[in-house]
C-alpha cells in the first residue's frame, strides 16, 4: 500500500497548526507562526514530505495564497474548505483523507 502524507492546516491567534497524518504512525504536529517567515516555515515543512500529499486547509483571505503554493509540486492535492466544514488541524486532516 502506497503511504499518502493527510496534512491539516489551520490558522488561529497567528498560529499555523499543522496536524500530519500517515498510515500507521501517530499523528504528528507542529506549529508556526503565521507571519512571513512562519508561511516560508510551513512550505519547506511541507516541500520535506516526500510521499504524495493531500492537504486540507480552512479557507481565509491569509490562507488562500498559502494553499496555492503548497500544492505546486506532482502528487499534492490542496483542498480549500469552508470553515464551517472543518477549521480544526485534526478535522481538516481527517478531511485531507476522505475519498475524492
Amino acid at each position: 500500500m502506497n503511504s499518502i502524507a493527510h496534512i491539516g492546516v489551520d490558522i488561529h491567534n497567528g498560529i499555523f497548526h499543522v496536524l500530519v497524518r500517515r498510515t500507521g504512525q501517530n499523528p504528528a504536529s507542529v506549529s508556526f507562526p503565521s507571519d512571513e517567515k512562519g508561511t516560508d516555515m510551513l512550505k519547506r515543512y511541507v516541500a520535506n514530505i516526500r510521499e504524495p500529499v493531500k492537504l486540507a486547509i480552512a479557507v481565509s483571505a491569509a490562507t488562500i495564497g498559502i494553499a496555492l503554493a503548497l500544492g505546486e509540486p506532482p502528487e499534492r492535492e490542496v483542498f480549500l474548505v469552508f470553515p464551517l466544514v472543518a477549521d480544526q488541524a485534526a478535522a481538516l486532516a481527517s478531511f485531507a483523507a476522505r475519498p475524492v
